[in-house]
């Protein structure tokens, strides 16, 4: 209780975490040495009569006499333990998230509500064979075909409007030469429904374009014959007999 620290029954100290006392105490003998007023600790834990701990925020004022000495110290502190929890579960979070990322073949790129993309999959960097300083920053993927780069650029746009998602293909320049890719945007808003970037899911389809030439091929040859016939073709479906 507060009766108890004033009566020095409990002191302060007492209550800080051993693991972080030190610190809590190198803190302040380093501003009582550099002449501060007010300090600000870095986060540190608590524990209750209960056993509880609780991660704190400690505001301090240094109060002097009139020949500047310390006299004592006005501390203003704050139970942060939620905030400390929930961005400790967000930093693990983020970090089985950065490891699926790493690990997954797709490319995938997200951006910032600039538009400049922010992160990268470590498929891009492998698959362009380009380094960080070649995208991050930028505001489309790099090596994009010219003839593409408009429908690109449109697609970016156009993932910024209701429905807020976009498709697109394009031909892109890497370590194995010229290759297609579909690419899957979306958008990203904050809890404020603020707009934040776009995340996008891409996907190597060079064999399918390639397919595509192919069959197309082949079906003009097979017209090619059809035309050309000296006699009448009838054309049947197997399940026609």
């Amino acid at each position: 209780t507060d009766e108890e620290i004033i009566n020095q029954k409990i002191r302060f100290r007492n209550l800080i975490h051993p693991d972080d006392l030190k610190a809590v105490m190198e803190e302040i003998r380093k501003y009582e040495t550099e002449s501060y007023i007010y300090f600000e600790h870095h986060p540190y834990r608590m524990i209750n009569k209960n056993g509880k701990i609780v991660w704190i925020n400690d505001y301090t004022t240094v109060i002097k006499n009139e020949k500047n000495e310390i006299t004592h110290f006005i501390g203003y502190i704050i139970d942060v333990t939620q905030k400390i929890e929930f961005e400790a579960a967000l930093k693990e979070s983020n970090e089985r998230y950065r490891i699926l990322v790493e690990n997954i073949s797709d490319l995938i790129f997200k951006t910032n509500e600039k538009d400049e993309i922010v992160f990268v999959s470590n498929s891009i960097y492998e698959f362009l064979g380009i380094s960080y300083d070649d995208i991050i920053g930028q505001s489309r993927i790099p090596n994009i075909y010219e003839d593409d780069v408009a429908a690109t650029l449109q697609s970016m746009n156009v993932a910024k409007q209701p429905p807020y998602e976009s498709y697109f293909e394009h031909r892109i320049l890497t370590g194995d030469g010229w290759r297609w890719i579909a690419w899957k945007l979306k958008s990203q808003f904050s809890s404020d429904n603020i707009y934040s970037g776009i995340v996008g899911i891409g996907r190597d389809i060079t064999y399918l374009k390639e397919l595509e030439i192919i069959l197309k091929e082949g079906e003009e040859k097979f017209r090619n014959i059809i035309e050309s016939a000296p006699f009448p073709l009838i054309i049947r479906k197997l399940e026609d007999g």
